[in-house]
């Protein structure tokens, strides 16, 4: 551009003409301008910068919602069939253990460790309704009474200053065990209601020896006569409480 007093060449930065010295009216027009397209510019990029963060923000909390909802979900969703898949995992185990498995059962029942029994069933997840394990149901549901009687008794035998306070509820437990141990031993096995696949001239023997030995346990540490176990089962639990609150009571004097 040109000085419009002397003609000079001029460029928009100079405010000034450097040979005439008027003002270069077109450099401070530029200077106005560039002003206020830079005011307006930095404007816009303030209202993209903020509405790009809040679309930004927004679409993080909208993700990190959706993904807990998935997330929980998965979560009901594993906890509604945690039991069905430790139960499946637990008889794909059992089935490519099974004779181990089987044969460390009878040798518990052979060798009247009912108590070892049950732990060991326990442990390994051992359910009388597999098929595989069926067979032995009346017997592993008995050990497992044997084995609540077994444990109360004990308590009693050796209690916590706790166990102390409760003394009377914890003898009133163990008449319950005995009552259930007794339930279990009584139950027409042959006539359940679901099919089965257990011998009972096989497995009643073997649950005789149990009764057997559960009345030389409350003979031994419960301070039972031998006629006093031997009527356990016709008691009520009433008859059972008072017994054994005796017994017990003579075996401390």
């Amino acid at each position: 551009m040109k000085c419009e007093s002397c003609g000079a060449a001029l460029s928009l930065e100079v405010k000034y003409c450097p040979y005439c010295g008027r003002e270069n009216v077109a450099a401070k027009q530029h200077v106005s301008d560039m002003a206020y397209y830079q005011g307006k510019f930095e404007e816009t990029k303030k209202n993209v910068y903020e509405k790009t963060h809040t679309y930004t923000h927004n679409t993080v909390k909208i993700a990190i919602v959706a993904i807990l909802a998935i997330v929980w979900v998965v979560v009901l969703i594993l906890a509604a069939n945690a039991y069905e898949l430790k139960d499946a995992i637990s008889e794909a185990k059992n089935a490519a253990n099974y004779k181990e498995m089987e044969a460390q059962i009878w040798e518990y029942i052979e060798n009247e460790e009912y108590y070892a029994l049950s732990v060991y069933c326990y442990e390994n997840d051992i359910r009388t309704y597999d098929s595989k394990f069926e067979s032995f149901g009346p017997i592993i549901r008995l050990a497992n009474q044997y084995q609540y009687v077994y444990e109360g008794l004990l308590g009693l035998m050796t209690p916590s200053e706790y166990e102390l306070e409760y003394m009377d509820n914890n003898i009133g437990y163990l008449a319950d065990y005995i009552e259930y141990f007794y339930e279990s031993y009584n139950q027409d096995w042959e006539d359940m209601d679901y099919d089965n696949s257990y011998d009972m001239s096989v497995m009643q023997p073997e649950m005789d020896k149990m009764e057997q030995q559960l009345q030389v346990l409350l003979r031994t540490y419960a301070g039972l006569t031998e006629e006093e176990a031997a009527q356990l089962s016709e008691m009520s639990t009433g008859q059972r409480i008072l017994l054994l609150e005796e017994g017990l009571l003579n075996e401390e004097e």
